[in-house]
C-alpha cells in the first residue's frame, strides 16, 4: 500500500513537489492515526490542507483545512 498524506498551502494544487516534502506514507498498522513530526509541519503560519492520496498518486480522495500557528 502506497497511500500517503500531504500538507499543502490551501491554494496550492496536489502536484509533484508542491507539498515541499511535508508528507508521510500511510501504514496499515496506524489505524487511521498519523502524527507529523515537527520537521514535516509547515514552517509558516497560515491555512493549509491535509490531503489523502491513494496508490502513490496525486489524486486527492479527501482533504480537510487546518490552520497552523506558531506560539
Amino acid at each position: 500500500m502506497f497511500d500517503w498524506i500531504g500538507i499543502y498551502p490551501f491554494d496550492v494544487p496536489s502536484e509533484p513537489g508542491l507539498s515541499a516534502g511535508k508528507w508521510l506514507f500511510v501504514d496499515d498498522k496506524d489505524n487511521g492515526n498519523i502524527t507529523f513530526p515537527p520537521g514535516l509541519q509547515p514552517v509558516h503560519e497560515g491555512v493549509y490542507e491535509i490531503r489523502y492520496h491513494p496508490d502513490n498518486t496525486y489524486n486527492c480522495l479527501s482533504s480537510t483545512p487546518v490552520i497552523f500557528e506558531r506560539k
